[in-house]
């Protein structure tokens, strides 16, 4: 018995995961309803982290486009997401572990890492635009979101076949 699941037995995980997605639920509005309207209201230009995939040029033509203000509210919001990062994946490792997916467990520690890689890219990225930092930031965010999509895949086909 692995230690999430020793974890979870003779407790139950529902308030925990309920918190959990609701503080995701949270800073996904702060997100996408605060920090990324100001960004692109500022500079015409989105997020980094929020797009599935970018090329070296359109990191550093985003990050000239942000201007000052822009880079500040940028810088902001990479430094938050190291916050909303482990809320967000383990509640999707807790959601693994009542369906008794190991993988997809670790799967979702794996994304851990890849965002908070993708955060630390960002950030020395911002602070020093050369196009091979550039490209390790488009491959990390790229990874963010191919896990992201595994994990939340996994864990749809695992709850459709725990119901039939």
């Amino acid at each position: 018995m692995g230690l999430w699941q020793r974890l979870a037995v003779g407790a139950s995980l529902r308030p925990v995961l309920w918190t959990l997605g609701l503080a995701s639920l949270l800073f996904l509005g702060f997100f996408n309803l605060l920090g990324e309207p100001v960004l692109r209201n500022l500079s015409g230009q989105g997020m980094l982290g929020s797009q599935l995939i970018y090329t070296p040029a359109q990191a550093l033509e985003a990050l000239e486009a942000y201007g000052p203000r822009g880079r500040e509210i940028f810088r902001l919001l990479v430094l938050s997401d190291f916050l909303f990062v482990p809320i967000y994946t383990l509640w999707l490792a807790g959601l693994a572990v009542r369906l008794e997916r190991g993988v997809l467990v670790r799967l979702a520690l794996g994304l851990l890492g890849a965002d908070w890689a993708e955060n630390i890219a960002l950030l020395v990225l911002e602070q020093n635009p050369t196009v091979g930092l550039a490209g390790v930031a488009g491959v990390l965010t790229l990874l963010k979101w191919v896990l992201l999509a595994g994990v939340s895949g996994g864990l749809v086909f695992a709850w459709r076949r725990s119901r039939s």
